[in-house]
């Protein structure tokens, strides 16, 4: 069902449930659908995975700005309305790859986030619930995808550390 397949898609990266979702719904369905929640450069502009269109140049965009102010409004239970941004927080925080921003983070620590990958491209992006909660998002592409993991733990628990404070 959509539920399964949406939980799928956030909770296990699964590009597969993901391009079952952009069947279903539409590809160009849902650019309005981001454009009514305020992201005008974020667009899946074709299938996971779908090497001929990519190598024609139909790439899918995001910016870190969009995916923050988006994880922003769940966190202040402003994305549709409070129910909702519950909703999607409930299902970002049963995120299953930690292997990056909560990785050097306490053990059980509460973070909310969405983890991306292909080919040379590592993505997360989340809410982290320190003391001083905090909002981290980190893009890549055509990187050295171990080395910008790294990156992305180090970083992460370094502002950890400073909001315990």
């Amino acid at each position: 069902d959509i539920l399964t397949l949406a939980k799928l898609m956030i909770t296990i990266s699964d590009n597969t449930a993901a391009n079952v979702l952009a069947e279903y719904f539409g590809i160009e369905k849902m650019k309005g659908v981001f454009d009514k929640l305020g992201m005008k450069k974020t667009r899946l502009n074709r299938q996971l995975y779908d090497f001929e269109s990519e190598s024609r140049g139909v790439m899918n965009v995001f910016t870190p700005k969009e995916m923050g102010e988006l994880l922003e409004k769940i966190y202040k239970r402003t994305l549709i309305n409070e129910e909702t941004s519950e909703f999607f927080e409930d299902i970002l925080l049963q995120q299953q790859i930690n292997s990056k921003i909560p990785a050097r983070l306490p053990y059980d620590f509460k973070v909310a986030h969405k983890t991306g990958e292909e080919e040379e491209t590592t993505h997360d992006v989340g809410i982290v619930y320190a003391k001083q909660p905090f909002i981290v998002c980190f893009a890549s592409n055509d990187t050295d995808v171990p080395e910008f993991e790294d990156f992305m733990r180090d970083t992460s628990y370094r502002l950890f550390c400073m909001t315990e404070q």
